[in-house]
């Protein structure tokens, strides 16, 4: 037996005793007024059995009193808002967290016990009145979050578990509640949940989430008879931006482009994501025909064709975008997400940029991996050879220079053409070791060709990728000295559509490159929307006319007209224009009426190998049997 039991016990037996006792003795003094032994006996047997008694009565209180304090205590002290009411609805126990979560005391519970209703928030007003206190399978109070207003009127989330109170005899005695503080745990939950399923530049979903939505609308799509489409977007020359200008203006460029797709899109189903670097996804479920996905994607181009204002400077962008559609173009997220990734590959070829797949497209893409493993072979291998077109001064009709072009010619599969492997090469990177050995070969044949006799310049095409190396220029100017030539015997050409996308970055390695004697030559003049806008700022010798603008000259007087306005312009402001694509004598005629204009054709010859192009010069056949290395 505990102390505090013998102790308690002991107090009740003195406690019977004395009473007892007293009693006895006035009984004996005034009533019996005489002393017998019976008298002492019965008082002594009856104030043991009431001190027992009360002695149980007592502990049992004392161990109901430590129990309750017990678990008030721990009641107390915990963070959780608890309490419980009777069945009548009125609160008999409230913890003091009650006015941490609350801003209420316990006392203001039991005073006003509709107190609680009124604090929570008027959206879950609907939801807590019809609750009942589920309970699951094991017995235990489904939680259910609700918010609740603070009395200074912040808003906080607890998570209420409540659930019915009965006795060991099973009479209902109420209910009890714990609603603990999830407002922070749910924020933290949503964020990672904004980490898992949302990109953290543009905010819009990521590929993760594209995939789980797009199974979302398939299953819809199914039940309603509908299609789900998808367009893949891809920004044209962005990556351009991002190793010039660095990644922070791109990521503006991103977040911008972002915001007006979202907006655009706000008023539809449709849905944008970001599926990675300059690529967008946007999900167009509940489609009835591909009219509805090309319209969309008329407005995104659209959209992109606005220029973007960054620190003072304006970006002009451009994007292609590839079509896919649900059954028909797959039957699953990943098949359909590859299917328009394809056509957007298609697209960037195809005049409008838009393109929808097509069944054939998975035997090009294979095809290009091919091409793209063959290709990285041949480079190996040296099978990238330089051929030579010539360049006639129409004057005299003199062969002035060449340029330089490259040919394929694989061990097995002979000539493969350049509409075969430059724009796969660009996109892969292999454009950068092909031209060095373009580049290579046509100074060494240069330099043969200088040295029998014939001062002439070659031009080269410059990729934008080879525009990105750090320190090409300089590595073009050692190129150039260490094959015994002048900066002056190369002319660097680059696309109009490289200075319009970079112009800035571009301008700088195009005057270093002046600076240092090298010639540059603008590229396919006339392809692009703003040519006549650059024309006066741009570091450039050489005007080239692209060769679409010749196609049919003789017959259109407007055409021709403006040709010769171009002309004139680029002449007065001290450019050499070279005309592409002659490939008849009327042509050669308009053009040497002009002026000083130099020509470029099949008229004159087509590209050929250099032992075929030293005739052009005037020059024994021997002087380019030398191997190039």
């Amino acid at each position: 037996m505990s102390a505090t039991r013998t102790r308690i016990y002991l107090s009740s037996f003195a406690i019977a005793y004395v009473v007892i006792g007293f009693l006895a003795t006035v009984q004996i003094l005034f009533v019996y007024k005489e002393f017998s032994p019976q008298f002492v006996l019965i008082p002594i047997l009856a104030a043991s059995v009431f001190g027992f008694l009360l002695g149980s009565i007592r502990w049992l209180r004392h161990r109901l009193q430590h129990q309750k304090e017990l678990f008030q205590a721990v009641a107390d002290f915990g963070q959780e808002f608890t309490y419980i009411r009777n069945p009548n609805g009125k609160f008999i126990y409230v913890s003091p967290a009650a006015q941490e979560l609350t801003g209420y005391k316990a006392k203001a519970f039991y005073e006003d016990p509709a107190l609680i209703n009124r604090l929570v928030h008027p959206d879950d007003q609907d939801v807590w009145e019809h609750h009942d206190h589920p309970l699951n399978q094991d017995g235990r109070p489904e939680p259910l979050d609700i918010r609740f207003l603070q009395k200074d009127g912040t808003v906080r989330t607890l998570r209420h578990l409540c659930g019915p109170l009965y006795s060991s005899d099973g009479t209902y005695l109420g209910t009890r509640s714990t609603n603990v503080d999830v407002t922070h745990t749910l924020r933290s939950e949503h964020h990672i949940r904004q980490l898992a399923e949302f990109d953290p530049l543009t905010s819009l979903g990521n590929r993760r989430r594209l995939e789980r939505r797009l199974r979302e609308c398939m299953q819809e799509g199914d039940e309603l008879d509908k299609s789900t489409g998808i367009l893949y977007i891809d920004l044209d020359r962005f990556k351009y931006i991002n190793d010039v200008y660095g990644h922070s203006i791109g990521d503006i460029i991103l977040s911008e482009f972002s915001r007006r797709m979202s907006q655009s899109l706000d008023e539809t189903d449709s849905e944008p994501f970001r599926f990675g670097g300059d690529e967008f996804v946007i999900l167009v479920p509940g489609v009835n025909n591909a009219d509805e996905l090309m319209n969309t994607a008329r407005e995104i181009q659209k959209l992109i064709q606005n220029p973007v204002a960054v620190s003072e400077m304006q970006f002009n962008l451009g994007a292609s975008i590839g079509i896919a559609m649900y059954p028909q173009d797959g039957k699953d997220p990943e098949t359909l997400i590859k299917h328009a990734d394809l056509a957007m590959y298609e697209a960037k070829g195809s005049h409008n940029k838009l393109c929808f797949f097509e069944a054939n497209l998975a035997n090009v893409a294979a095809d290009l991996l091919q091409y793209e493993t063959m290709l990285r072979d041949s480079l190996e291998r040296k099978e990238l050879v330089a051929w030579f077109q010539p360049i006639i001064e129409l004057s005299t009709g003199e062969t002035i220079g060449a340029e330089a072009l490259a040919r394929w010619i694989h061990s097995e599969h002979g000539m493969i053409g350049p509409q075969h492997f430059i724009s796969m090469a660009e996109d892969t990177g292999l454009i950068v070791p092909l031209g060095d050995q373009i580049l290579t070969q046509g100074l060494m044949h240069l330099k043969q060709w200088k040295d029998a006799g014939r001062p002439m310049q070659m031009n080269f095409n410059v990729s934008p990728r080879q525009l990105q190396l750090p320190g090409f220029i300089p590595a073009l100017l050692h190129k150039i000295t260490e094959a015994g030539l002048e900066p002056g015997d190369v002319v660097m050409e680059i696309t109009e559509s490289v200075l319009m996308e970079n112009l800035e970055g571009v301008r700088e390695m195009l005057i270093e490159a002046r600076d240092a004697g090298i010639y540059v030559a603008l590229d396919d003049f006339g392809t692009g929307f703003s040519s006549f806008k650059y024309l006066a700022d741009l570091p450039a010798d050489i005007l080239k006319l692209d060769h679409t603008l010749l196609r049919g000259l003789e017959q259109n007087e407007r055409r021709l007209r403006l040709i010769r306005s171009i002309v004139y312009m680029a002449q007065d402001l001290g450019l050499v224009v070279v005309a592409e694509g002659i490939e008849t004598e009327s042509l050669e005629e308009l053009f040497r009426g002009m002026g000083p204009v130099l020509g470029q054709g099949y008229y004159y010859g087509k590209p050929v190998p250099p032992e075929e192009f030293v005739p052009m010069l005037d020059l024994d056949h021997t002087v380019s049997g030398q191997e190039v290395s």
